[in-house]
């Protein structure tokens, strides 16, 4: 598999189980970016599949991908991201027979965010597996049963103990 695809990837695997940043919140794959209207998303979209293809192993006859549209600022896009969506995922499952639309647990993501009049297009691999690249819910994988946030609820109810004995004694 092609390093350019697999970097976001190996910063969630070395993220997984621990706190590593305070200010990044979530990892977007981007390998492409273009101008955000949808004839130019709809050519990159397919050169960054198409690329993807030729250079990754991941892609098989019978994996499961989704389109993944998100967009800031652009009203033009959110109104018309259904539409994108169905043509990306129609362009798929023709240059890919055998690859089945799967919403809820693809293999393979094909990220487009839209943020103002710029779009960055990107695929990855293992997403769900990965939390979406979420990195605070990254964190919180491998963390033992009796974490930080088990602390921080006991030692809240232990300060409440002790405002209600205050009390009593006023």
């Amino acid at each position: 598999i092609n390093a350019e695809y697999m970097g976001v990837a190996l910063i969630a695997e070395g993220v997984a189980g621990k706190q590593t940043t305070r200010f990044v919140y979530r990892l977007v794959p981007c390998s492409t970016v273009c101008r955000a209207y949808h004839p130019a998303l709809q050519k990159a979209a397919e050169e960054t599949w198409e690329a993807f293809q030729r250079s990754s192993g991941a892609v098989n006859k019978n994996s499961k991908f989704s389109v993944s549209i998100k967009a800031t600022n652009n009203t033009g896009i959110k109104s018309a991201s259904d539409e994108l969506q169905g043509s990306v995922a129609a362009f798929i499952t023709t240059s890919c027979p055998g690859m089945v639309l799967d919403c809820d647990t693809p293999d393979i993501t094909l990220y487009i965010w839209v943020l103002k009049a710029l779009a960055f297009v990107g695929v990855a691999a293992g997403s769900t597996k990965y939390k979406d690249f979420n990195l605070k819910a990254l964190a919180k994988i491998g963390s033992s049963e009796g974490g930080e946030d088990d602390e921080d609820e006991e030692n809240e109810e232990d300060e409440e103990d002790d405002d209600e004995d205050g009390d009593e004694e006023n």
